[in-house]
This record gives structure tokens, C-alpha cells and sequence, in this order.
């Protein structure tokens, strides 16, 4: 709930900036000229930091007491990279290219015996790649931007872990090692279908920015047998689930060098 709710506050905040800044531009514009002295077309380069939340939804026709994603899933995310930005029509239109080098960290907590729970983890890096249509509201000091695009998501490597969070006292150390051996994840390349709002505060030559990016995965497996895979014995099967994202929500904060021409 606190996330939602600083989600939205940092929401009506940039829209607000976004309105107040194109406000102050045309008010600063000549009145004679009526218009502003944005160049026709701008390049921006830059670095971005991201960090946010991941959720990774059931998947379909998951048996009963199905080991991971018994409830869902879901986790942390974060990392950072390059970007650049080119734009046209005065600000109006722009192409953005991030590349963003991230690592997730997801858990789905499953209960034994109503005694002992624990939490089923996955880890795994990646680099981001949102390619971003964006059109924009542009003044002197302030751009503000609504953006889509699809985003590639190439996994580099994924790990994992089983940590006890209760009852701990009735679990054995070595069972829970081999436990552990026998839970693997595969990394995962998927196409998700990005969302973003822009805001950019103009300082000189350099662009202070702030972003948030909705992302949803358009190829992840649907059932349950195409994301988990068990293998060897029947009472203590070795499990692969793929390592990536449902969906997934991040804040990104940058600067970049901007020109115009």
C-alpha cells in the first residue's frame, strides 16, 4: 500500500511540474514572436539509475501445492546504463534507446506442513533495451513526455535459494542444502510492451531526469509446465523455473547533455 500510494504522489507531482513549466514557458515566450526558442531537432546522451518492484503473476493449470508460484511471486529490481534521445518538431515527437543494466531478485514464500515457510528465491541479470516513441509538452526549463514501446529483456545469468523464515527448528541442515542443489533457474530473453512518463528539468546544457516505466512481458509461458520443470526422482525432483518478470514497475532518475539544431 505505502508503494502505491508514493507511486502516486510522485505521479501528480510530475504532472503538476510538467503543467507549471509549460505554463511559465509560454509565459516567458514573446508575446510578438509567439513562440519559444526550442531547436527543431535535439539529441540528448545520458546515464539512468533504475530501481522498483517486479510481479511475477500464477501461471495456469499449476497443480496443488505447486512448488514456486504457489501464490505468485514478486521482488526488487534496479541497476543503471546509458541512454540517448533523439527529438524532432521542437521537442514535440522523440525517440528514446536506453540500454540498462539491471539484476532482479524474486521470492514466493511457501508454507510446509503449516509449520515451516519458507521463501523460494530467484535471482537473475539482465540488460534492458526500451526502444520509446514519445511525445512531448516542451517549455524553456521543463519537457514532460508519455512514451511506448516495446523492450527487450536479455537475460545474462540467474542463481538461486531457499531460506527457512519460520520453524526453522524443525528443519534439517542437510536436507535443506540438497534442497537447495536440486532448485535451479535458467535465464530468460522476453519482449515486454513499456509504458513510460517523462519529466526533464532543463539546467544549462544538461537535463535532470525523472521517469517511471510500466512494463508487461508479452512472452513469458502461461502454463505452469512451460515455466517450471521437474526432473529426476518422484519425492525429491529436481525444479528449473525460468528467471523473468510478469510485469514490472520502475523509477528511473538521470542526467544528460543535450543538443540542438
Amino acid at each position: 500500500m505505502a508503494i502505491k500510494h508514493a507511486t502516486a504522489t510522485l505521479l501528480l507531482v510530475m504532472l503538476f511540474l510538467i503543467t507549471a513549466g509549460a505554463g511559465a514557458g509560454e509565459n516567458a515566450a514573446n508575446p510578438q514572436e509567439g513562440g519559444n526558442d526550442t531547436p527543431f531537432f535535439g539529441v540528448s546522451l545520458g546515464v539512468k539509475g533504475a530501481f522498483g518492484g517486479n510481479f511475477v503473476t500464477n501461471p495456469d493449470n499449476a497443480p496443488i501445492g505447486a512448488i514456486i508460484y504457489d501464490d505468485g511471486a514478486g521482488g526488487i529490481g534496479g541497476g543503471g546504463g546509458l541512454y540517448t534521445e533523439f527529438r524532432i518538431l521542437k521537442g514535440h515527437l522523440g525517440l528514446e534507446f536506453d540500454l540498462i543494466f539491471e539484476k532482479n531478485k524474486n521470492w514466493s514464500s511457501i508454507t510446509f506442513s503449516n509449520v515451516v515457510e519458507t521463501d523460494w528465491i530467484f535471482t537473475f541479470n539482465a540488460v534492458r533495451m526500451p526502444l520509446l516513441l514519445e511525445g512531448s509538452v516542451e517549455s524553456e526549463s521543463v519537457r514532460g513526455s508519455l512514451g511506448i514501446g516495446p523492450e527487450f529483456v536479455v537475460g545474462t545469468g540467474a542463481s538461486t535459494d531457499i531460506q527457512v523464515t519460520e520453524g526453522s527448528q524443525y528443519v534439517d541442515e542437510n536436507e535443506l542444502q540438497a534442497s537447495r542443489n536440486r532448485f535451479t533457474a535458467s535465464k530468460q530473453t522476453d519482449t515486454y510492451i513499456c509504458f513510460g512518463l517523462g519529466l526533464a528539468i532543463k539546467v544549462w546544457k544538461l537535463a535532470v531526469t525523472i521517469d517511471m516505466r510500466y512494463a508487461y512481458n508479452l512472452t513469458q509461458p502461461s502454463e505452469y509446465d512451460d515455466r517450471v520443470k521437474y526432473s529426476g526422482s518422484t519425492t525429491d525432483p529436481d525444479v528449473e523455473t525460468i528467471a523473468s518478470n510478469s510485469m514490472d514497475l520502475r523509477i528511473l532518475l538521470g542526467v544528460a547533455y543535450e543538443l540542438g539544431f
